[in-house]
């Protein structure tokens, strides 16, 4: 292989990934259509089982503050008499029971609510971490072109054939990268979704 066609090569596997990668980046990464989409199911569904926590858990405390709201104690008045005042039931025992007897029947809602809120951390990280992979690759890819292009043809100094291999090696090291991002947000991507059904 002459040293020309290795640079017209090179030039076009350089020129080829940096297409992909700005398509990649629309398509995969945190900008994506498909992630906000995967995001705000996943936002929706952590907000039903929120919302059902709290109806559930209100509807089992409706007895205790009914009934606390019949009990009255009296209080010593700052004028030194006496007065009537409602007995507040948080911190009762019958309080602590209805709460202890909700949270038994109903951890796997917490369970969920908790796993699904660390898949979504996960994917929202690996999601970042693709995209800004993804523009180092571009950015990279730029770099190696105006530098190949820059010594080749405004020096006029042909660089070495192993020089021109090199390139490829940095492309490598960071498609890899961008690729290890990938892998991992749709890792946590597919957890998301069986966890939304």
């Amino acid at each position: 292989m002459t040293h020309d066609e290795l640079l017209i090569l090179v030039s076009s596997v350089h020129v080829g990934i940096c297409t992909l990668s700005v398509i990649a980046l629309f398509q995969c990464g945190s900008w994506s259509t498909r992630f906000r989409t995967w995001l705000k199911d996943v936002d929706n569904k952590l907000d039903r089982l929120r919302r059902d926590i709290t109806f559930e858990l209100a509807e089992k405390l409706k007895p205790v503050f009914e009934k606390a709201e019949d009990i009255f104690s009296v209080i010593l008045s700052p004028e030194g008499g006496y007065c009537e005042g409602a007995v507040n039931p948080a911190g009762s025992e019958e309080y602590r029971n209805a709460i202890s007897d909700y949270v038994e029947k109903s951890m796997h809602k917490f369970a969920d609510w908790r796993s699904l809120h660390i898949i979504r951390s996960s994917n929202l990280f690996w999601a970042i971490y693709l995209s800004w992979g993804i523009t180092l690759v571009f950015i990279i890819e730029l770099l190696l072109l105006a530098i190949m292009f820059a010594i080749e043809k405004g020096f006029e100094y042909p660089l070495s054939n192993k020089f021109l291999w090199g390139f490829f090696i940095v492309t490598g090291i960071f498609v890899v990268n961008a690729l290890i991002g990938l892998v991992f947000s749709l890792v946590y991507h597919n957890k998301g979704i069986k966890c939304k059904s």
